[in-house]
């Protein structure tokens, strides 16, 4: 039996719900937060595409992906408890 590196069905499944709430989340934050989150944290960008796309300095960018991951983190932690 040769095993594959393909993701099992319940597991796209499952990523693409994760990916979904993720979205939302990001899509919860204030501008320009918003879009860096979603740009970074959903679209896999890196901030130096970010920073070309948005025409932002680098330097901000990187910031604003630090603080749109604490207020991520600060959500998320809120629904869980």
């Amino acid at each position: 039996m040769q095993e594959t590196n393909e993701p099992s069905p319940e597991e796209n499944i499952l990523d693409t719900e994760v990916k979904q709430q993720l979205y939302a989340q990001c899509n919860k934050l204030k501008k320009p937060y918003r879009e860096v989150a979603i740009d970074y944290f959903y679209r896999e960008l890196v901030a130096t595409e970010i920073a070309q796309k948005t025409g932002r300095n680098l330097k901000t960018v990187q910031t604003q992906i630090y603080r749109a991951k604490t207020m991520l983190q600060k959500k998320y932690k809120k629904e869980a408890d």
